[in-house]
């Protein structure tokens, strides 16, 4: 069962009406519920562009606790059937969208779909580069017998059906504290200790922005979510948010823990042979023009990808990563990784390849005496002390202040989709790939 689309930028959360779905069917969760987001540039999305789904049944085997809703656990099982009719789930369901969903805005589609398998993954890598049509989608699900609905324009049957076909092949987690409606305002200094707190456990991340005084982990809109702390272990991510809530007398009415691709490049295509609107990608090439700042505090230069000149874009909201963006230089091989939006590559990380040398030519010095000489003339230089004269200047290397390695977007900018490069060795392990790593036990 998946939906999405179920809140505004005003209020709610979808996952905390995954967690309401949990609750009121009374079913057991097979695995984790998960948190799929999708690309990051469509115009339809209200915020995280994030769609849910569960696996629901009667559970097997050992079960786990995966979080707590009104003070009961719930339970996770590794293994599992659902023998009910899905036409009555579509319908609990439903129910508790037209309930709990903003469908008094405008941009608030609702889309429900209840299947007994998966779609095929292509529909995953379509919806994170692409903006899917409706019509294809519910085409798409007609084809294969999968129950579907829709309230208003039913736009979120999209990314609940794509959410659906994720493959699973890089994996984080996150877990999720609620207060409904909405909890009451902390103050800041609690918030941002809250997040140091957070962020001293090495498998998380994306908790603080220390530069920004910027605490990730509390959401800005109103909504149900007291706190979100994202990891790579579920097991020690319970801990986390058991020892915050002590230490900070937090008192979630629910908590629960998600499987997501948060954090894993997903919507990443590497060195593609062409490149589309609204697409994801990583692409290598020599900067061809020198950095350059419009109002506003946006920064643009140029690269050579395959013989095409596109343009990279550092904006304001990156902050402190624009001074290293502005100090490339043309010729300097560069990998940049980000979205292809209003024709330019919006910047999300920048490895510095192999950067371009300058050389800059100055009077030699004396043979006889060491002085510096003057410059009397082209190719002309001559010591006022000794009198001696050269015809060849000297050449010395320009310094650069910026270091061939990677460099990345601060917390406060970064999308949920990019992977933070404290997780690169992560996924280069193996961990967290292909579902090596935690598991529910």
């Amino acid at each position: 069962m998946a939906v999405d689309d179920t809140d505004s930028s005003e209020g709610m959360c979808t996952t905390y009406l995954l967690t309401e779905i949990i609750r009121r069917t009374g079913l057991d969760v097979i695995g984790f519920p998960r948190l799929v987001r999708l690309n990051p540039n469509i115009r339809y999305k209200t915020r995280g562009n994030g769609a849910l789904n569960v696996e629901l049944g009667k559970g097997s085997g050992q079960p786990t606790s995966i979080g707590q809703i009104d003070g009961k656990d719930v339970f996770s099982y590794k293994e599992g059937v659902f023998d009910g009719d899905r036409e009555d789930l579509m319908s609990v369901v439903k129910d508790i969208v037209d309930e709990f969903s903003v469908v008094s805005d405008s941009n608030t589609n609702p889309g429900i779909v209840v299947s007994e398998g998966r779609p095929d993954d292509g529909l995953y890598r379509k919806a994170l580069n692409e903006e899917l049509s409706l019509d294809s989608v519910e085409k798409h699900l007609m084809k294969h017998g999968i129950l579907y609905s829709k309230l208003k324009k039913g736009r979120g049957i999209i990314g609940a059906a794509a959410s659906l076909s994720w493959p699973e092949e890089r994996v984080t987690y996150e877990s999720i504290s609620y207060a409904y409606p909405h909890p009451e305002e902390g103050s800041r200094i609690q918030k941002i200790r809250a997040a140091e707190f957070a962020d001293s456990f090495a498998d998380t991340f994306n908790n603080m922005d220390y530069a920004n005084q910027y605490p990730a982990i509390f959401p800005k809109a109103r909504t149900p979510v007291i706190y979100g702390i994202r990891g790579t272990d579920p097991v020690n991510l319970s801990h986390v948010g058991n020892e915050l809530n002590r230490k900070f007398l937090i008192e979630p009415e629910r908590q629960l823990i998600f499987r997501t691709n948060q954090g894993t490049d997903d919507h990443i295509i590497s060195e593609p042979d062409n490149i589309a609107d609204l697409g994801s990608y990583s692409l290598t090439g020599r900067v061809s023009l020198d950095p350059w700042s419009i109002e506003g505090g946006h920064y643009f230069s140029l690269m050579d990808y395959h013989g095409t000149p596109i343009k990279i874009a550092a904006f304001e909201p990156t902050k402190e990563f624009r001074r290293i963006f502005s100090k490339l230089r043309r010729g300097d091989l560069i990998t940049v990784k980000g979205s292809y939006v209003n024709s330019a590559i919006n910047t999300e990380k920048l490895e510095l390849v192999r950067k371009a040398r300058y050389f800059s030519r100055i009077p030699p010095a004396c043979r006889q005496c060491g002085s510096r000489m003057k410059t009397k003339g082209v190719n002309d230089f001559r010591c006022e002390k000794c009198g001696n004269r050269q015809r060849l200047p000297e050449y010395y290397e320009e310094p650069r202040d910026l270091e061939e390695k990677q460099y990345e977007v601060p917390v406060i900018a970064r999308r949920h989709l990019s992977m933070p490069l404290k997780l690169e060795r992560h996924f280069a392990s193996g961990a967290g790939i292909s579902g090596i790593g935690a598991e529910v036990n």
